[in-house]
């Protein structure tokens, strides 16, 4: 009964642990201001800068998932080359290690007083004052999160089964190192298991020589759900090959550290660091021998990640590319994101009108999956759209995001009109064919022609913002205005009013209801 309490005890401090870090991460993204936004995309633009940006968002969050984050969605928006985020990968993983290097410092027993301090620093009526509270707060959890897992060890070690066991693992260096690798995958904190690893250390439980192994499978593991977010991940190349590259950079570094080991070891006994702090300073010198190692060869490394993970097979068109639901809270990328969403799908919308006019251009399996494709993206835009927040923010954010909304919703009528009736009515090329037998084959070319050049003008204005723009969709949606009135006379004239006739009139005013959308994209993106 006593081995369950302790159990629960341990169990128990890790849940506040890992609670303790999620807080962490909510608290910063609650507070991250515009200021801060700003800084953050002009702190990306050189290596150093890059890396120093990386470590210190992972120390301040204590999550390196938050800095990688960041970094992919810094390279969807052009604000930060692949490269660069290869190098904030590398000091998000030193930053990483702070919570590891506080609880090397035997603080832990200040938690209550922490969290108290926390607890009254939040009543003060003061922005300033909350945020400092905000980021005690999660630290004390984190330290009471690791109260609780000592009081549950000490004791739990005097059992002797539980005892036999750590001793049996704590013997062989690939048990420990595999555990710790495994066990960081699973709970998908590194520094939840250094806090446990100490524990075990500092009761005696596991000897110093197991620590610098525990700290290569604790560097590896941390890589878990880095890759397998890549791995998973359908649309959005940059989290594949960021993901790919957080893990083949931090196998390396253990698998060079390995042959160290003996030295490093002796090292720290030569100078009586205790079992637990070798824990905490092995993984610390892991991460900077990591960095030293491969930093000169960040740009090197990112070009080889780049064409290793390429793209193998062919793009899902029905998946985002961009939209990140982690970013949410950042109005500033996620609008960008959105953005850059958009003009996928305006590429999409011309890709599919093209191959409908002129099928003599239909590449079959993009072609097939187009319709698809369009749909689905339109309704994740639409619903990524809706997400954002951005109340309080700046006016010109606001206008974009206005401009955004309204451009969405026109590209929503695109693609319900271009995969329903113009899709139907152009797909086996008959009613075109009707269209020429009875018009002429060069008014066909030509309507077609201009209703292509509207919409390309249309969704160069909302990519470019070019100047004039909309001047030219109105030229282009006089001239088809007046091709569909001489399209109808010519019928009359002939009068024929059969059902061949009745056909073309709706494919003719489908393409004239397209035209109309194009110069409201234009005239959105101008005014």
């Amino acid at each position: 009964m006593n081995s369950l309490f302790y159990a629960v005890n341990i169990l128990g401090g890790l849940a506040l642990f890992l609670y303790g870090i999620e807080e962490s991460t909510r608290i910063f993204r609650h507070n991250l201001g515009n200021a801060t936004r700003d800084l953050m995309s002009r702190y990306t633009k050189k290596r150093w800068q890059a890396f120093t940006f990386g470590v210190m968002l992972s120390a301040v969050t204590q999550s390196s998932t938050i800095a990688t984050s960041f970094a992919v969605g810094f390279v969807d928006v052009g604000m930060l080359s692949f490269g660069g985020s290869v190098v904030v990968m590398m000091g998000a993983s030193l930053g990483g290690t702070f919570v590891s290097f506080l609880l090397s410092l035997d603080i832990v027993k200040y938690a209550p007083v922490m969290f108290a301090l926390a607890f009254f620093l939040s009543k003060i009526k003061s922005r300033g004052i909350n945020k400092i509270g905000g980021v005690l707060q999660g630290l004390s959890i984190i330290f009471l999160g690791m109260l609780l897992i000592k009081l549950g060890t000490t004791p739990l070690l005097q059992e002797k089964w539980f005892s036999e066991i750590i001793i049996k693992c704590s013997s062989s260096l690939i048990i420990m190192p595999l555990a710790a690798c495994i066990l960081t995958s699973v709970l998908q904190s590194s520094s939840a298991v250094v806090a446990l690893g100490i524990s075990l250390a500092a009761s005696g439980a596991i000897p110093s020589s197991s620590m610098l192994p525990i700290a290569i499978g604790v560097h590896i593991g941390s890589t878990t759900m880095v890759l397998m977010a890549g791995f998973f991940s359908s649309g959005r190349q940059s989290t594949k090959q960021l993901g790919w590259a957080t893990f083949i950079y931090k196998l390396a570094g253990g698998i060079i550290f390995i042959p160290f080991i003996p030295y490093v070891h002796k090292l720290m006994e030569l100078y009586e660091i205790s079992a637990s702090n070798q824990l905490v300073y092995g993984q610390i010198l892991l991460v900077l021998a990591n960095i030293l190692f491969l930093y000169p060869f960040s740009y090197e490394f990112s070009v080889f990640i780049a064409k290793f993970i390429g793209n193998r097979r062919g793009e899902d068109l029905t998946q985002p590319r961009y939209l990140d639901e982690d970013l949410l809270s950042v109005p500033a990328i996620s609008v960008l994101l959105l953005s850059k969403e958009m003009i996928r799908l305006a590429d999409y919308l011309e890709a599919y009108l093209q191959m409908l006019l002129f099928p003599n251009r239909r590449q079959n399996y993009l072609y097939s999956e187009l319709p698809a494709g369009i749909t689905e993206l339109s309704k994740c835009c639409t619903e990524y759209m809706y997400k954002i927040n951005i109340s309080g923010e700046r006016e010109p954010l606001q206008k974009r995001y206005t401009t955004l909304t309204y451009t969405m919703t026109v590209f929503n009528g695109m693609s319900k009109l271009m995969t329903g009736g113009l899709g139907r009515c152009l797909d086996d090329s008959a009613i075109s064919d009707m269209f020429i037998e009875h018009l002429g084959g060069k008014m066909w070319e030509e309507f077609s022609q201009l209703c292509l050049k509207m919409l390309r003008t249309s969704m160069r204005a909302f990519v470019i913002k070019g100047s004039g723009l909309i001047d030219e969709t109105n030229k282009y949606e006089n001239r088809i205005a007046k091709m569909s009135r001489d399209a109808r006379r010519i019928l009359g004239k002939k009068s024929y009013y059969g059902p061949d006739a009745s056909q073309i009139i709706r494919l003719i005013s489908i393409l004239q209801g397209l035209a109309g959308m194009c110069k409201e994209v234009a005239q959105g993106e101008e005014f």
